[in-house]
Order: C-alpha cells, then sequence, then structure tokens
C-alpha cells in the first residue's frame, strides 16, 4: 500500500508544464527571425525584423535601471521577448530609440507554459588576461 500512495505522489508531483515532447524549444516564426537582431541595432530596427513574423508585435521599455534596461516585445497572446538594451546617444530610451547591448542577452517567454528561455553569448575559448595591468605609483 505505502508504495502504491508512493508511486501516486510521485505521479502527481511531476511537472504538467514540460512543452510538448514535438513543440520546438523556440517559437518556429520567431527562430526563423531571431538570427537577424544584432548588437548595436536599434528598438526599432529589431521590432522590424519580429514583424516579419509576428505582424501584430507590441513593444515597450521593460525594467530599466539608468543607462541599461530591457526592450520588452509582446508576440502574442503566448509568447514574449525581451533584448538587453542600452540609452541612445540622444538621451533617454524610448521603445523605439534603444540601442540593443553589445552583449545581447535574450529572454523569451512562454506565458501559457510559465517558462523562460535566456538566450546569451558566452565565448568558452577566451581567457582572461593573466598579467592584468596594475596601476603604477
Amino acid at each position: 500500500m505505502k508504495w502504491t500512495l508512493l508511486a501516486i505522489f510521485c505521479l502527481a508531483s511531476f511537472p504538467l508544464s514540460l512543452p510538448a515532447a514535438d513543440e520546438p524549444l523556440i517559437p518556429t516564426p520567431l527562430n526563423e527571425v531571431l538570427s537577424c537582431i544584432k548588437p548595436g541595432m536599434t528598438a526599432a530596427e529589431a521590432k522590424a525584423q519580429i514583424a516579419r513574423s509576428y505582424p501584430k508585435v507590441q513593444a515597450s521599455l521593460g525594467e530599466w535601471d539608468g543607462m541599461t534596461g530591457y526592450v520588452d516585445c509582446r508576440l502574442d497572446d503566448r509568447y514574449s521577448v525581451s533584448f538587453s538594451a542600452h540609452n541612445p546617444p540622444s538621451g533617454a530610451p524610448t521603445e523605439n530609440n534603444a540601442i540593443l547591448g553589445k552583449n545581447l542577452r535574450i529572454y523569451i517567454f512562454d506565458h501559457q507554459q510559465k517558462m523562460r528561455l535566456e538566450i546569451s553569448r558566452y565565448q568558452w575559448e577566451s581567457q582572461p588576461d593573466a598579467n592584468p595591468k596594475t596601476e603604477q605609483r
């Protein structure tokens, strides 16, 4: 009896929010345009790329702290994507003129599954400077 209860408990606690086995991790329409989005683009340029697959995309400024923050793009009822960005040279950022960051970080949100996918660049072959420069006195 205790093994039956244990089995039922284990099955009941298994996450029900896993994506379907045949469902891609990144939505196919987004994946088709994601490679066109590059560091240094304006948020308006990134939105234009996304609009090729999601014509009703809506952009807005997300969390922002001083000089850096995120531009959020609502793709549809299920998905949104956020890009790291910084202030434009002309002053205050907007959902159109913010500049996508040099070390671009992308978050894809699946609101239905309550999941977030993070995409960031990492160069594993680059080594930190073994002999950092010190101040001369």
